[in-house]
């Protein structure tokens, strides 16, 4: 199976199902890096957006670090 109709499918629903925002977070970080690959540039900067808030929010330095990171790449 391919990884993006998986993650966008089935893993970014159920974490937002279960309320797992870290996880969320972690799996839109990943989306919004292929969307970048594969040339959809305004849809992953917007994902990186929300991720950085989610991280923000909720006081993940590292993986706001992380993201932060990954949108200057």
């Amino acid at each position: 199976a391919k990884v993006g109709p998986l993650l966008s499918e089935q893993i970014l629903p159920l974490f937002q199902r279960q309320n797992y925002r870290k996880g969320y977070a972690m799996a839109l970080r990943l989306q919004a890096c292929m969307d970048f690959r594969d040339g959809e540039e305004t849809r992953a900067i917007e994902q990186m957006s929300e991720v950085i808030a989610l991280f923000k929010e909720d006081g993940h330095i590292t993986e706001l670090a992380k993201t932060y990171y990954e949108l200057g790449r």
